[in-house]
């Protein structure tokens, strides 16, 4: 009987306590991107200010177009920043493309691509920054290229 009583309260969950601390939630901001192919592997990591809801990203030669998951793979404690990735295997027929997995665009064709990036508000799920990517060093906060025309993009805000 003892054994069973002592087992029983080793079990007893503890609610948490959260009148003691509170996160408030800043939208996120784009502060890094980076992009790599190797071996037929995309890697895109995306670093942020403050968390995030996940994220999007668009891959684009003009001709067609491809949407994945940004996900959130390494968030700080304290939310102030993420670290999203999306990470895809290149496959030879770009109609057997399985969205966040898997895509039809070579590494060879990296200099030839748009790559474009979105990531959401925690709670809201808004959009609330944009980049286009240009090369490791650099992006920009709204689309620039022309083969973004015919891709269904969503609505950057306006940077401050």
């Amino acid at each position: 009987m003892w054994l069973f009583s002592f087992i029983w309260l080793g079990c007893q969950s503890t609610p948490l306590d959260t009148g003691s601390w509170q996160l408030e939630l800043s939208n996120p901001t784009i502060i890094e991107m980076v992009v790599e192919c190797e071996s037929n592997q995309w890697l895109i990591n995306v670093r942020t200010e403050n968390w995030t809801g996940n994220g999007l990203l668009w891959l684009s030669d003009g001709e067609r177009y491809e949407r994945h998951s940004l996900y959130s793979i390494s968030a700080s404690p304290d939310g102030s920043s993420d670290r999203l990735r999306s990470q895809l295997t290149v496959i030879a027929d770009w109609r057997d493309v399985q969205s966040s997995r898997t895509t039809g665009f070579d590494c060879s064709d990296m200099d030839d691509l748009g790559i474009f990036s979105i990531v959401r508000h925690p709670q809201s799920y808004a959009v609330s920054s944009c980049a286009e990517y240009i090369d490791n060093e650099q992006f920009y906060t709204t689309p620039t290229l022309s083969l973004w025309e015919t891709v269904p993009l969503p609505v950057c805000p306006d940077v401050q």
